[in-house]
């Protein structure tokens, strides 16, 4: 058996005066109770309006039937806790081992069995007593006892054979939130896909325009080079008519002849660099690759919506 360190919250034996936190933890307890019953409400209406609905329903319940006449007892260990609820009375309740303490195990709330309140807050709690159930009883106990992991818990995780209240007449309740676990985990399912489709579709909106400020910022690009092409070439034409004037100047002779040489050379390799010697055109923009459009996505990846 592993060690787990149980924690208490306050000392349920002594005085105790409400917080405005136990004040709100009770007002949202009753809303989700009242929510759970109108969800159980519209079900059971859904369902008489709806034969399929209202057979998926009742397989629901047989296979929680099935599943509690299966339970056999295995070696495990309970934990006793001792908690004061909302309403002020001290009762005990049991949690497996393995929980730090009741809240972790689902026990938020509960029918005092003192005053016959529901959902009734746990506002303070400490150990009690922790007991081994042995792998085999002596003297067979009949008690069953049914806990719901997983999911967002909207009524109990956990439910027990107590005095006057069997676990049978519970699987109403279980098969309520059964069902009422896997429809908001579906609900939730189809949130996360459609929130993943709403971002994939901002990403690509967002790719899409990376592309034409990229495909911008290269054809300024262009343009400029052009242009400081434009001013070194008109530099050099300059250059070169004042070399023709000089050499126009000069005496025949081979001196002459060289340079006049010279410029035709020159002459032609400034109208080559000239950008304006042709037609001016868009330039044809590369595919940009994903490090080129990183400078115009913001907060985007360019390998994807989730990157």
């Amino acid at each position: 058996m592993r060690e787990v360190e149980y924690r208490s919250s306050g000392v349920p034996l002594e005085e105790y005066e409400l917080t405005r936190g136990d004040h709100r933890r009770q007002k949202q307890s009753k809303e989700i109770s009242e929510w759970a019953r109108r969800q159980v409400e519209e079900d059971y209406a859904k369902c008489r309006a709806d034969p399929e609905r209202a057979e998926r329903r009742r397989q629901a319940f047989e296979n929680v039937a099935k599943l509690m006449q299966s339970f056999k007892k295995a070696d495990h260990e309970i934990m006793r806790w001792r908690v004061r609820l909302y309403c002020g009375h001290i009762i005990e309740t049991e949690a497996h081992y393995t929980y730090p303490d009741p809240l972790s195990a689902g026990s938020y709330g509960r029918r005092c069995s003192e005053c016959g309140k529901d959902r009734q807050t746990i506002v303070g709690f400490e150990p009690s007593s922790w007991v081994r159930i042995p792998r085999f009883d002596h003297t067979p106990s009949e008690r069953l006892r049914f806990v719901l992991s997983g999911g967002q818990p909207h009524r109990a995780s956990e439910s027990a054979d107590t005095p006057g209240h069997s676990l049978e007449e519970q699987l109403a309740e279980i098969s309520q939130e059964v069902t009422l676990r896997g429809e908001a985990a579906e609900r939730r399912r189809q949130d996360e896909i459609e929130a993943a489709r709403q971002k994939r579709i901002r990403w690509e909106a967002a790719m899409e325009e990376a592309r034409i400020r990229y495909a911008e910022a290269y054809c300024i690009r262009h343009l400029e080079a052009q242009e400081a092409a434009w001013r070194h070439a008109t530099g050099l034409t300059e250059y070169v008519s004042a070399v023709r004037v000089r050499v126009e100047a000069m005496p025949p002779g081979q001196a002459r002849t060289d340079a006049e040489a010279w410029i035709s050379w020159a002459a032609t390799t400034v109208e080559r660099l000239d950008p304006l010697s042709s037609p001016p055109r868009l330039p044809d923009v590369p595919e940009p690759r994903a490090d080129d459009l990183r400078p115009f996505l913001g907060h985007w990846s360019p390998y994807g919506p989730t990157s």
